[in-house]
Order: C-alpha cells, then sequence, then structure tokens
C-alpha cells in the first residue's frame, strides 16, 4: 500500500516526508483518500508534510466531509486503482529516467593564461567589453559618449566605465573614477544625493549619467546604472517532475564534519520519498583541505588531502548511482585557489564512481533544460569587508548584487584571487534559472527577478576559526528544486 501511495503522489511531482505517509496509512481507505486530494486540490507541494494534509483537509471545511465525499466515488474510482495494482511501473519511471546534463561554460581545460601583463590587460578588456554590451542595451545608456570627447556642454551626458577608485571628500561627498578604453574621469555624487549610500566597489563597470561642470571638471551624477537581469523573461522547465537537490561546503575530514546528519541524508535519499531527486550539485567545499585557515590541522580527522578524497568518494558511493552528482570546487579544494577554478585534476577524479560529474567554479549547465549557475561563492568575503549591509549569515543580499552587477567576483585585488584568463568567466553573461552557491555554510532560497536564489548550507558544525570570527553556520540543510515547477523547499537533517 505504501508504495502505492507514492507512486501516485510521485507522478504528480511530489516528495513526501516519513510523517505525512504515516499520516496517510492511517485513514481508513488510504488509497482513495490520496486520490481525493489529488482531484480536488489544484497544485501540489514539492514536499508533502502532515501539515500540508490538514490544510487541504480544513479548505474542504473538515475531515468528515473529506472522506464523505472520498467514500462517495469509492466503487468509481475502484476499478482505477486495480488497474494501478496490475501496473508495475508509472508511465514515466523517474528513478530510471537517464540524467540529462549539458555543459554551457566552464574553464576546465579551457585556461590561457601564464600571469603576464599581456594576460591582465586581456582580462580587463574583455571584463570591460562584456558588461559594456549588456549596459548599452538598458533604455537608459543609449547615447554614450566615450571618456575622450567629453566636451563641456550643458547637455547630459552617458558614459561607460569600469571603477579605479572611491573615495570620499572631508565635505562627505564621493568621488568616482571611472575609465573606458579611451581615458579616464572622475565623477561627483554630492553628500545630500540619493545616491551617497548606493555601494559602488571598485573594478565594477558602470553606466553614470550626468552633466560636466565647468568650475570643477568632473562629472556631477544624476544616476548609476547597471546591467542587472531583465524583469520578465522565459523561463526554462524539465517537462517531467525530476528533482535536484543543493549540497555544499561537506568539509570531509574535518573533525566537525556532520556525519550523523549525512548519514540521515543519504538514507532518504535512498527512500521511496525521494524516488523523483534524479541530480544533487555540490557547489564546493567538498572536503576540509589542508593549511586553508589558522590551526586547521588540530582540528583535522584526516590529515591527508588525498585521504579525505577517498573519504568523500566513499560517501558519495552510497549514495543511489541512478542520482547524477555535479561535484564542483571551492576554496578548501585541491585545485588553484584562483577563479575561474578548473574541475579536480585525474588524479582525483578517479577516487569516484561514474555517476560523478566534474565541473569547474563557477560553471553554467543544464539539467533537463533549466540553466544552472553555480559559483561557490568566496566573493562573498569581499562583499562583506567592502559594503556594510552585507553579512555572512545573509548571502542572499550578495548574490543579488552579483546579478545586479552582472559579476560573480568584481572587486580585484582583494580576498577572492583572480587568474587573468582572456575570457572573463566570472562575467554573468546569461541569466540562468537557478544560481547557487555555497561558502558561507547558510541556508537561503529566494526568488528575484525569476530567478532562484539558492545557498546550499553546509556539513559542518562551527570551528574554533569561525567561533574567533563570530559566524554561526547553518548546516544540515538541503534546498531541493522540482525541475518541472521551480519550487523549492528546504529538507532539514541536523
Amino acid at each position: 500500500m505504501k508504495k502505492k501511495v507514492i507512486q501516485i503522489l510521485t507522478e504528480h511531482g511530489t516528495l513526501v516526508q516519513p510523517d505525512a505517509i504515516k499520516y496517510i496509512l492511517s485513514q481508513k481507505n488510504p488509497m482513495v483518500y490520496v486520490q481525493s486530494l489529488i482531484n480536488k486540490s489544484g497544485e501540489y507541494p514539492l514536499i508533502l508534510t502532515v501539515d500540508d494534509l490538514k490544510n487541504m483537509e480544513e479548505n474542504r471545511q473538515s475531515k468528515v466531509i473529506l472522506m464523505s465525499e472520498a467514500n462517495e466515488y469509492t466503487r468509481s474510482c475502484r476499478r482505477q486503482f486495480r488497474s494501478i495494482e496490475v501496473k508495475h511501473e508509472p508511465e514515466t519511471n523517474l528513478a530510471e529516467t537517464k540524467p540529462d546534463v549539458n555543459i554551457i561554460s566552464d574553464v576546465s581545460g579551457n585556461s590561457t593564461c601564464e600571469g603576464n601583463v599581456n594576460d591582465f590587460a586581456k582580462y580587463f578588456r574583455n571584463r570591460y567589453e562584456s558588461i559594456k554590451k549588456l549596459l548599452k542595451n538598458r533604455r537608459e545608456m543609449v547615447g554614450i559618449t566615450p571618456i575622450n570627447r567629453i566636451r563641456q556642454t550643458d547637455a547630459q551626458i552617458k558614459i561607460i566605465g569600469i571603477v579605479k577608485e572611491t573615495s570620499v571628500t572631508k565635505k562627505g561627498h564621493r568621488l568616482i573614477e571611472i575609465e573606458d578604453e579611451t581615458g579616464a574621469i572622475s565623477a561627483l555624487i554630492p553628500n545630500n544625493s540619493l545616491l551617497i549610500s548606493e555601494p559602488v566597489v571598485t573594478d565594477e563597470v558602470i553606466g553614470i549619467v550626468g552633466r560636466l561642470s565647468s568650475k570643477s571638471g568632473l562629472v556631477n551624477v544624476e544616476s548609476i546604472v547597471r546591467p542587472e537581469i531583465m524583469m520578465r523573461r522565459e523561463i526554462n522547465r524539465a517537462k517531467i517532475p525530476l528533482c535536484a537537490a543543493f549540497v555544499s561546503d561537506i568539509h570531509v575530514g574535518s573533525k566537525t564534519f556532520l556525519s550523523d546528519a549525512w548519514e540521515k541524508f543519504v538514507e532518504w535519499l535512498k527512500s521511496d520519498e525521494a524516488s523523483n531527486i534524479k541530480y544533487i550539485v555540490i557547489p564546493g567545499d567538498a572536503v576540509d583541505g589542508i593549511g586553508v585557515y589558522p590551526d586547521q590541522e588540530d582540528e583535522l580527522l584526516i590529515s591527508d588531502i588525498f585521504k579525505q578524497y577517498e573519504e568523500l568518494g566513499r560517501l558519495l558511493s552510497e549514495i543511489p548511482e541512478n542520482i547524477q552528482i555535479i561535484l564542483s570546487p571551492g576554496n578548501h579544494d585541491a585545485v588553484r585557489q584562483a577563479e575561474p577554478q578548473p574541475a579536480f585534476p585525474e588524479n582525483i577524479r578517479k577516487l569516484f564512481g561514474s555517476n560523478v560529474l566534474f565541473v569547474g567554479n563557477p560553471c553554467y549547465f543544464t539539467l533537463n533544460g533549466v540553466e544552472i549557475l553555480l559559483y561557490h561563492g568566496r566573493s562573498m568575503d569581499d562583499f562583506v569587508t567592502t559594503i556594510p549591509s552585507m553579512t555572512y549569515n545573509t548571502p542572499i543580499p550578495m548574490m543579488k548584487e552579483m546579478l545586479r552587477r552582472r559579476h560573480l567576483a568584481p572587486i580585484y585585488g582583494g580576498r577572492t584571487p583572480i587568474a587573468p584568463e582572456h575570457k572573463d568567466y566570472l562575467v554573468i553573461d546569461r541569466v540562468p534559472d537557478i544560481f547557487v552557491t555555497g561558502h558561507v555554510h547558510s541556508a537561503g532560497v529566494e526568488v528575484y527577478r525569476d530567478v532562484t536564489l539558492i545557498n546550499a548550507s553546509a556539513w559542518q558544525s562551527q570551528t574554533s576559526y569561525q567561533r574567533t570570527q563570530g559566524f554561526v553556520p547553518d548546516p544540515g540543510k538541503v534546498p531541493v528544486v522540482n525541475l518541472q515547477t521551480l519550487e523549492t523547499k528546504i529538507m532539514k537533517f541536523a
């Protein structure tokens, strides 16, 4: 009976929590009860809970009415349920559906930089040109003027440049020096302007609308324009109700790795309730690494980096083979620290099963047509130290700032090392359906301009270093997305 109930709900794109299954099976006629819910409900939640069931009953005025309605058509439903009993598999067997992953953009195998002056010049030129192209599509930036062609005029001027430096005058005015391929100029935001609190960071590419002052030679800023993402666009959806789980910062090898919570997660993946989980996306810091933070060796359970990956491979091998795992590196992993980071080398890859796909950081890819932007999130360290309102406990606002700037790590020379690739892989040149990060050990889900933002928690309790920094992690939580509806829910295992 339990499997039949789960089969019906799975065909409607719904996962079921164990308590909800028990509640359904406690009904006088569980099959009729489930069918009644389906027939009477316009939309079904991604993960069905007991509270969801009770709310559905309340919406029908009472449980008695619900069951009496169900009993009224028990006879008419009987043939339908008999046919379900005879049928060994659903029409779309989600467990046997092959994964559909397409890599769109990844530095892995495409790195060209050697770290010389020419590489840096090409890198910044590509960053500038890529974001300038996006800015020119903004209505506010029609009719831009190169900096070297600015002439004294009372007319409004529009310029696009990369921020070279920002400063505050003694009177509290803000100065922004920007440059394009033709020259540089300074722009002034008066201390009484509404823009005075607008965060502008070095090396981001912005548009400025204003007027040239005849006295100072500065551009008086009237508005700051960023490339942003469009308000309305076509969202990609899978044709069948497959789900993706997002699992970040596992930190295998650390004494603070939450093994009990991880075991609960894996057991859940093996249950019927998780039968439509087809993908697990891991955005970095899969192991704890060696020498990443002060006195880390005192908190390592496994002090050999390759043995850390061997243990990770063992843990991932316990996940059902029909689930495709997408694994990227982070700043704790054994690849180059400078972003963009390539996928793991072969001597690490060989430690994992065939259902693990290795990608770089960042990476654009699709899961059954749904476009994902994966980024570990190290640049959040720079956002926190540069923009006063940003905190590690609230990663979603930082993700929004990345989308507004159309760049994952706009601040160069800060805490995020960046390799001078000839193409800037950190430019957000495509608008994804899902944008996922990790790094800050928090769990968060929000929709911003039709993009589902996910910070994918962690599997490590607070370290001594985090304690000295006043950082409190939020571990053991797994955001799960139905790729057909893009409905998201967080499962808790710690």
